[in-house]
């Protein structure tokens, strides 16, 4: 955070591919983190609020500099932006623009409701208010839904392959296995951090927790629970985005001796969104 502040590097745009690169060390599969940064409309949107340009970007930039100087690199960047021609740019645009929706997916609840419940006003009095929080009720639980798919559908993968994929969202979540290791907490200096970091054989990923408790409840895992966990192998399932840095919204961690560890990302959002609508259909029975 200290180089972020500075200007000088910025270490969450760094965390993508710097953690597979420690891991892989394979350049030409690790190039290929770099499409998200070059070719994802969210790489642009997350740099403006970014001290820097993309990871991607800069090494592009770099390599660029060494072959006009004609020193050697690294990575071939000629050829992972040729990669680009295999992409999909229709799907690209048509993923961020899905994804824009659900992003304002609560206030269009709201003030959808709230014009249905205009034109009943007359033979509901409290239908304005009741139908913008039954709206944002819906909205709420919808945007939950496509946030965090069932895992029916489940696969087991690897770091690299998910930060590799050019298509990933930072709203829409994938749900994915990894087995590994947990090596740490998610912010080393924080002792009662209750997020975790997750190696596998190809790179380093931050798992992030949440308890049916909210805040308290997070506290209290990363005081009690974290430091007994770490070091453990085992398995892990949850949600998989993709912004400047890559993380998965945990909801269980199976380590190789029995111990279960259960996150609740989805449990608010259901709270208040089902509440919502119980409290909107109640308003509609006041006369």
């Amino acid at each position: 955070e200290g180089t972020r502040a500075l200007g000088i590097y910025d270490s969450k745009a760094a965390a993508s591919s710097g953690t597979a690169y420690r891991i892989a060390a394979q350049p030409e599969q690790v190039g290929r983190v770099f499409l998200w940064d070059l070719f994802n409309p969210w790489g642009w949107w997350m740099e403006l609020n970014s001290t820097h340009p993309l990871t991607g970007k800069r090494v592009r930039a770099l390599s660029t500099y060494a072959e006009q100087l004609g020193l050697p690199t690294e990575f071939d960047m000629g050829r992972i932006v040729g990669e680009s021609k295999n992409l999909s740019k229709s799907k690209l645009y048509r993923n961020f623009a899905t994804d824009l929706l659900l992003f304002v997916a609560i206030p269009i609840g709201l003030v959808a409701g709230l014009l249905l419940g205009i034109t009943l006003v007359n033979i509901l009095p409290t239908a304005p208010i009741a139908f913008a929080i039954i709206g944002l009720g819906v909205a709420i639980l919808l945007r939950t839904l496509v946030m965090y798919p069932n895992f029916k559908q489940t696969q087991e993968s690897d770091i690299l392959t998910l930060m590799s994929d050019p298509y990933a969202s930072p709203l829409r979540g994938q749900p994915v296995k990894l087995q590994g290791e947990l090596i740490g907490r998610g912010d080393a200096g924080y002792a009662f951090g209750s997020d975790l970091k997750f190696q596998d054989s190809t790179g380093m990923i931050f798992l992030r927790y949440a308890s049916r408790f909210g805040a308290l409840g997070n506290f209290l895992f990363g005081m009690g629970k974290v430091k007994n966990l770490l070091g453990s192998q085992g398995e892990t399932t949850g949600w998989f985005r993709r912004s400047i840095a890559p993380w998965v919204d945990m909801t269980q961690f199976t380590s190789s001796s029995g111990t279960k560890v259960n996150s609740y990302h989805r449990f608010w959002s259901f709270v208040f969104g089902s509440g919502a609508m119980v409290v909107g259909l109640l308003l509609l029975t006041v006369v």
